[in-house]
């Protein structure tokens, strides 16, 4: 793929979560071509980041290509059953290449725990 600076996109990975009181998390592996700074995030839209709470990122400096482990968490207290999904952008377009490895954990573990 390559994409265009500044977009999110979405990877395919989601995760429904249930009225509650939930810690919300992922942890996945990034890469990226291109030498510039990656982010992904855990959001309730396909298209946007929706808590920076739940972001994480790095640059790639001047390599060609850069693979790092990425996370985070977020307590969330739920109303309604919640989608989260996992997104993915970069800073400049002419990167030629971002993705996730499909290692990837993504849970919601009951906060009263």
């Amino acid at each position: 793929n390559t994409p265009t600076a500044s977009q999110w996109y979405d990877t395919g990975f989601s995760l429904d979560v249930p009225i509650g009181v939930w810690n919300v998390s992922y942890d996945t592996v990034a890469w990226t071509s291109g030498g510039n700074q990656i982010k992904t995030t855990l959001s309730t839209t396909t298209d946007s980041e929706t808590n920076v709470q739940l972001s994480d990122g790095f640059s790639a400096g001047g390599a060609t290509t850069a693979v790092k482990d990425v996370s985070a968490f977020y307590v969330y207290e739920l109303t309604e059953k919640t989608t989260f999904h996992l997104l993915i952008l970069t800073s400049i377009s002419s990167t030629t290449f971002i993705r996730t490895y499909e290692i990837l954990l993504i849970r919601a573990v009951c906060a009263y725990l």
